[in-house]
């Protein structure tokens, strides 16, 4: 890659190129948009990437970069869009990991380790947060609830523990919430349920414990809400027919009991899982209702009585 001091835009993804990143391409003081993902670059991410002062697009995803994130990235100020995610990186997230224009944020898919800095609740500007799949640790830091913009909080498939902060409820654009295959404890907050746009809701494979909150219906355009293999109990709240737009119901593997409300026949959903509880009773004749349900899941409850002719 040579460099060419008023190239403003290069785009070089989806091509097959190899070897390390080179050095050069950071002299360019002009450059704004760089985007290298979906190759087979190899080598560590150098600190230079702060020299390009007017740089707002840097993507590398999908390559085989190993080391770590540069100490130095919180220099990198007008960074909007900055993309590491699925290569190799190791090491902890910087700590001053802070950029006033920064609108997407994505690590996702890497090897990297600590904690979540509390600095990105600071960047006010964030819609896209995505640091999944990684091998984070400690607990999600409440901070994150002063991000207005945000309407992408990924989180899932690390070792986070603790609880899931209240204060995400603040997180009034928020459409998408996955802090599932983690290890969070204690309740489903039901300061969640203040979520007026979100849209997908992924709690599962946690260690969460007691009721399902009955506001999570006030979440009106809540389409995916997952919370199996949890400890959750309690009963199957009635006012989840209030989720008009809800199409996939997953609360398996968790201990909910009594029997299953008739409001769930009222919902057009295309699937329903709620095998692995201790349901009993009989199957609501409503559930012939379901005409759009593809899947629907029973199994290992203390279900009796006959099969509704309705189904």
């Amino acid at each position: 890659m040579s460099n060419n001091a008023q190239l403003v835009t290069r785009n070089l993804e989806r091509n097959q190129l190899s070897g390390e990143i080179p050095r050069r391409i950071y002299w360019n003081e002009v450059l704004q948009f760089l985007r290298l993902g979906d190759n087979l670059l190899v080598g560590t991410l150098s600190p230079d990437m702060c020299q390009l002062t007017g740089l707002w697009c840097f993507n590398v995803q999908r390559n085989n970069l190993t080391g770590s994130i540069p100490d130095n990235i919180g220099d990198c100020k007008s960074f909007q869009i900055l993309d590491l995610s699925y290569n190799q990186l190791t090491g902890e997230i910087p700590f001053d990991i802070e950029f006033p224009q920064l609108a997407t944020l994505a690590l996702q898919g890497n090897k990297l380790t600590g904690r979540i800095p509390e600095a990105i609740g600071l960047i006010q500007l964030l819609s896209i947060l995505d640091l999944s799949n990684n091998h984070l640790t400690g607990t999600i830091p409440p901070i994150l609830g002063n991000l207005n913009y945000t309407t992408m909080l990924m989180l899932s498939g690390n070792n986070l523990t603790g609880s899931i902060p209240p204060e995400l409820g603040n997180m009034s654009n928020l459409k998408y919430l996955e802090l599932d295959n983690n290890e969070l404890t204690g309740q489903i907050p039901p300061e969640l349920g203040k979520l007026k746009k979100l849209m997908n809701l992924n709690l599962a494979r946690n260690q969460l414990e007691g009721p399902i909150p009955e506001n999570i219906s006030s979440c009106i355009a809540l389409t995916f809400f997952n919370v199996q293999s949890n400890n959750l109990n309690g009963t199957i709240t009635l006012e989840f027919q209030k989720l008009e737009r809800l199409s996939y119901l997953d609360l398996s593997s968790n201990d909910i009991n009594r029997m299953i409300p008739i409001a769930l026949g009222l919902i057009r959903l295309d699937t329903l899982n709620l095998s692995g509880n201790n349901l009993s009773g009989f199957l609501p004749a409503e559930f012939g209702n379901l005409i759009n349900t593809v899947y629907i899941y029973l199994s290992a409850n203390r279900l009796s009585g006959p099969i509704p002719q309705e189904l």
